[in-house]
């Protein structure tokens, strides 16, 4: 949910930010998603209900951490090299 209080409709036309110089697809988007972000429901999910099932022997048997391939710690290791070259590009 985008992070913008409701009361931005509120603000003068001449403001720098202005809800009716947006386009009218992206108002009718923002202003309810902003109005659900003022209210900020909650809704508690039994454990029945969660997503235990996704996960092999369940979530706290789960390994939940990638493995790094050869191509993957050769570039970790290039990316530091190539901080020099930052200001140049």
């Amino acid at each position: 949910m985008p992070a913008i209080p409701p009361e931005i409709v509120l603000f003068p036309k001449w403001f720098w930010f202005n809800i009716y110089e947006i386009s009218s697809w992206s108002r009718a988007i923002l202003v309810p998603l902003s109005i659900c972000y003022a209210k900020k429901p909650f809704k508690k999910i039994p454990e029945e209900l969660g997503v235990e099932e996704l996960f092999v022997g369940g979530r706290d048997k789960s390994r939940m951490h990638l493995r790094l391939g050869q191509e993957a710690i050769l570039l970790a290791q290039l990316f530091p090299l190539a901080r020099p070259l930052d200001p140049l590009v």
